[in-house]
């Protein structure tokens, strides 16, 4: 997978990002802040391609390492978090990722998904 950049908002949430459900694992970064912001990262498990899938009133969880305050950037991995939901074993595998900021800045969130190319 490419990285793929979309735009996190003052006090609002970033568009959700896909990922290929066959995969194990992304790399979620936050590459450019302006200002301070104050970054939750989410994973849903929602069928994003779903003709009815809202972002509003999808269910997201908060990545339990998540990035807090800053004014800088940060990275986190995304390895198999979503099992956190599903309990041991699961087969359970995340379907989208999004950033939310609470803070008066703006930045940018990049995805990475490792996996086989070709």
């Amino acid at each position: 997978m490419r990285p793929i950049r979309v735009p996190v908002p003052a006090e609002g949430a970033s568009a959700p990002v896909p990922l290929d459900i066959y995969q194990r694992g992304a790399t979620l970064a936050i590459v450019s802040v302006e200002g301070t912001v104050d970054i939750e990262l989410q994973y849903t498990l929602d069928d994003v391609f779903a003709p009815d899938f809202d972002p509003a009133t999808a269910s997201w969880h908060t990545l339990q390492d998540t990035l807090g305050n800053l004014s800088d950037v940060g990275v986190r991995s995304l390895a198999a978090e979503a099992q956190v939901e599903g309990g041991e074993g699961s087969d359970l595998h995340a379907t989208a990722v999004r950033a939310v900021n609470d803070g008066d800045g703006t930045a940018v969130l990049q995805v990475v998904q490792s996996g086989v190319m070709g």
